[in-house]
């Protein structure tokens, strides 16, 4: 009861925007491929490749294009917590859009719903050098949901703060 409660009253703060991601890490010698298709002020398209390093440590490389521009990135994602009601996990990497460089930190949090339905939040934030030196910031409601095996569909929310636009996602994800 006391994580959902932690839960509950973190979920305004932990959120990812843009992650397309549980508070999970993949399990050590696991990949995932994955595509979502991104509304903000525009149209773009985002893809990640995935892959688990050892227990509750992860590698993820992203690209995209579209109204984001060109995007290319790499990241480290780290399990703080998990058991059966709550998993959190905190990621840092750096990415390149356009003519700026940045770097990105995640905190995200994932409660199961049901056994195949994983409901995520988090807070995503990236310090972007360059001409257009920015601190975005978004907070994101997202879900993950089984429906075969190995492919999962992902819906993402981000609201957008500190100059960051809002945006809708939907992707998924194929583990393998």
């Amino acid at each position: 009861m006391k994580k959902i409660v932690f839960f509950m009253i973190m979920f305004p703060v932990l959120v990812s925007a843009q992650v397309f991601n549980t508070g999970t890490t993949l399990k050590s010698g696991k990949m995932t491929l994955g595509s979502y298709p991104l509304i903000g002020d525009g149209f773009s398209i985002l893809m990640k490749a995935g892959y688990g390093l050892n227990h509750g440590l992860d590698l993820c490389f992203n690209i995209g294009t579209g109204a984001i521009g060109d995007y290319f990135g790499l990241d480290v994602e780290k399990m703080l917590i998990s058991d059966k009601k709550i998993s959190v996990s905190a990621a840092g990497g750096a990415h390149l859009a356009g003519e700026n460089g940045g770097l990105d930190m995640t905190l995200n949090a994932s409660l199961p719903v049901k056994k195949a339905i994983v409901v995520y939040s988090g807070i995503d934030a990236d310090l972007v050098f360059g001409d257009n030196s920015a601190i975005p910031i978004w907070l994101l409601v997202g879900s993950e949901i089984g429906f075969r095996s190995n492919l999962n569909l992902l819906f993402e929310i981000n609201i957008g703060f500190n100059d960051a636009e809002n945006q809708l996602g939907l992707g998924f994800n194929y583990y393998f």
